[in-house]
């Protein structure tokens, strides 16, 4: 009787695991889309709330109708913008005309346009003017990065491609370079300083002794 309870016992076993649901297979998430549809510098729709809404993966472009590609609207950027720390987020402005202003940022306000501090990201078509510090600023390690593109791409002024201009500060931050490139241009710069005053001392020492 024994093998006939272990027959038995093994075949509703393996009933019960036929009938069982498979497990769901894990999935990445897909990647989300946002659409600029305002030109104030905050609120529903604004580029600012779709920095601030973006998860690692997301597609942030323009409409086109707020951001005409032949008559460029203009974010005024009343502080400094969301940094972009989640990685692979595409700005894609290149089908739109974009115009990031930091002209109106209170006096004594340090911020850069756009602030990378993470990898895999994609900056396309913006202008990005009078900011305070740099225009784009690339720091703490990020890498892999892609600024700009194919300028004869898109429907947008500039395509592709950036415009950066009027900054107090460089274009882009020099935290975006590798602290060993740092450490050389300051040697550099240095080499060139003393290069540039001793040898103008020297000479008026000379002349003097003459």
């Amino acid at each position: 009787m024994k093998p006939k309870i272990f027959v038995a016992a093994t075949a509703v076993a393996l009933t019960v695991a036929l009938r069982a649901p498979a497990p769901a297979a894990l999935t990445a998430p897909q990647p989300q889309s946002i659409v600029v549809t305002s030109s104030a510098d905050s609120g529903p729709g604004s580029f600012r709330e779709a920095l601030t809404q973006a998860p690692a993966g997301t597609h942030i472009t323009f409409d086109a109708g707020v951001f005409p590609p032949d008559s460029p609207a203009t974010v005024f950027v009343l502080s400094p913008l969301p940094e972009l720390t989640q990685g692979q987020v595409t700005i894609d402005a290149s089908d739109a005309g974009v115009i990031l202003d930091g002209s109106q940022m209170p006096l004594g306000e340090w911020g850069s346009g756009l602030t990378i501090s993470s990898s895999g990201n994609v900056i396309r078509g913006l202008q990005i003017l009078h900011f305070p510090a740099g225009g784009l600023s690339i720091e703490r390690g990020a890498q892999h990065n892609f600024i700009g593109g194919d300028r004869t791409k898109g429907a947008g002024p500039t395509g592709q491609g950036n415009v950066i201009s009027g900054t107090i500060w460089a274009p882009t931050s020099l935290a975006a370079l590798p602290y060993p490139t740092l450490v050389l241009l300051a040697v550099f710069a240095g080499a060139v300083i003393l290069w540039v005053l001793f040898p103008f001392r020297l000479g008026r020492a000379r002349a003097a002794r003459s």
